[in-house]
């Protein structure tokens, strides 16, 4: 399933880093991911990286691919593996797995190799630098050595190897230093040149330089496994695509056994190893699907060109947003106000019961009062008196401050106009009469309703447009819904059935409508969306 980043980047996810080079590489080891999700592996994709995410043996780990073979090119393996530890700051040790050209075909004694055999590196030894001199050529690279902690698991499963090759020959596990340079060997005078000058080398490859030193700049531990596919011979073409098939297969095959040693391994986890089970729903819910924004769902927020007004609205008056039900009126506003810190009372009228006009001011009054742990006063009744002890309790606690009202939830029905255009006055009174009271506090008011005040203001309530601004949302054009419907399922992962994303918005032309109807279908576990399923919630 597909997951977002920022949903994950902060768990203790994986333990280990899988790194591959090749296709054939990288479908041998996703083959013996399991899942850590009820849903299956978890995939991310996230600045230009595609990750993969399971269990391998008995450890955590997040797989990913580099992009070009090497160690030099923007997608080589330096790059790749440190681009994935600054994503990922969970990671314990780095893995390489892949396949290797040897160096031993042509000798009958124990030191043959055959297609297959497993070559886990002790030591990385770059051959590509170099001093040619006159006389002779002086090899200059760092040899970068593989801590005794990291071959432990492996000195125990040479025992326990059982494979064959694909002509039924057997293979071995062996630890053994090995070469790295960005040269695809496959020429046998230059392969004895390797081989005379490195005697000790059993084996060589590309990008096993490249994850040893990005692996050591973070303070990794970092282990290169790689199988024979060939010997460099200038025979890399006879069967060569089963010959590397067997060879990834087996050298995720012995990746794997290793991980089931924890006793060897989980040291290197230093007490924190990973035991995360993704369970979507829960952070989903929270975060995707939210119905209340937080700053923790920035991430989730579909910006638009009207925040952009409401934002500018806000830093000189209060504002006054109207528009159907559905649209996201609040959550603009909410999202807004708590981006900028700003000193806020939320005032929810809709525990004003059938008499909002009668009881707004006295909620009003009752929520401040809470807000500044007071007992309120019994004895004020009016309008006049209500409005007078608001204005005096934020002058005396908010001196020379910005003090925002949002008034959340107007529960005055579409067709109550009468009821509308009589609250429309009162409370542009109220605007008036506290923006004139002795006081130093700047008083600003947000309110989100379904009509548009403006046409019930008289003349001489006009004034209230110099310290509210009205703004009218309108319904959201049918590019930005399947924009937000796409930014959802970027998380959630659904297929579409016998609907395409244009007919959903269509079905669900708000941004409300399309979050309960994923949440309901991703609730019910309906990861497959079909017109009836919409018709049925």
């Amino acid at each position: 399933m597909k997951v977002h980043y920022k949903l994950l980047k902060d768990e203790n996810v994986a333990d280990f880093l899988v790194v591959t080079a090749t296709d054939v590489e990288t479908s041998n080891v996703l083959n013996i991911l399991k899942p850590i999700s009820p849903q299956g592996v978890i995939e991310v994709v996230y600045d230009g990286m595609s990750y993969t995410i399971g269990r391998m043996g008995q450890f955590n780990v997040i797989h990913c691919q580099c992009k070009e073979m090497g160690t030099q090119g923007v997608g080589s393996s330096t790059l790749t593996v440190s681009n994935a530890l600054q994503h990922w700051s969970c990671i314990k040790g780095v893995v390489m797995v892949g396949i290797s050209f040897g160096m031993y075909n042509d000798v009958v004694d124990e030191n043959q190799q055959h297609i297959g055999d497993v070559l886990v590196a002790s030591q990385i030894i770059p051959y590509e630098p170099q001093r040619v001199g006159v006389e002779e050529v002086k090899y200059r690279g760092k040899v970068l050595h593989t801590s005794d902690n990291c071959l432990d698991a492996f000195k125990i499963i040479k025992s326990d190897w059982k494979e064959k090759n694909l002509y039924n020959e057997e293979t071995k596990v062996e630890i053994c230093p090995m070469l790295s340079g960005e040269k695809l060997v496959d020429e046998l005078k230059f392969r004895n040149k390797l081989k005379a000058k490195f005697v000790e080398a059993r084996g060589g490859e590309m990008e096993g330089n490249g994850v040893a030193a990005a692996s050591v700049n973070a303070s990794l531990p970092w282990m290169i496994l790689k199988a024979i596919c060939d010997f460099g011979d200038g025979n890399k073409k006879l069967d060569k695509e089963p010959r590397q098939a067997c060879a990834a297969y087996l050298a995720a095959k012995c990746c794997e056994m290793a991980f089931n040693k924890v006793d060897v391994l989980g040291s290197l986890c230093k007490g924190k190893k990973s035991e995360y089970i993704f369970q979507p729903e829960a952070d989903i819910s929270r975060k995707v699907l939210f119905f209340r924004y937080q700053n923790e769902y920035e991430e989730f927020y579909l910006s638009r060109s009207i925040d952009d007004e409401i934002e500018e609205a806000l830093k000189v008056k209060g504002c006054w947003l109207s528009g159907k039900t559905g649209i996201g009126k609040s959550v603009a506003l909410t999202r807004v106000l708590l981006k900028n810190g700003k000193n806020l009372l939320f005032v929810d009228l809709s525990c004003c019961g059938e008499n909002p006009l009668d009881d707004l001011f006295k909620t009003i009054y009752e929520l401040l009062c809470e807000k500044l742990n007071l007992t309120p006063q019994s004895k004020i009744y009016t309008f006049n008196e209500y409005a007078h002890e608001i204005s005096r309790l934020i002058s005396q606690y908010f001196p020379n401050q910005e003090f925002y009202f949002f008034i959340e939830e107007i529960p005055i029905s579409g067709d109550e106009i009468d009821k509308f255009k009589t609250f429309v006055r009162m409370f542009c009174a109220f605007v008036i009469q506290n923006t004139f009271a002795d006081n130093n506090t700047d008083v600003r008011f947000i309110l989100s309703s379904i009509h548009s005040p403006r046409p019930f203001l008289n003349d001489y309530q006009e004034k209230v447009s110099s310290y509210v601004k009205f703004i009218e949302m309108k319904d959201w054009p049918k590019e930005e819904l399947i924009t937000l419907t796409s930014k959802i399922n970027e998380v959630l992962g659904f297929n579409w059935g016998d609907i395409r994303v244009e007919d959903f918005v269509d079905i669900c032309d708000t941004p409300r409508k399309v979050k309960d109807a994923l949440r309901a279908l991703f609730k019910m576990g309906k990861m497959k969306i079909y017109r009836s399923d919409l018709l049925n919630i």
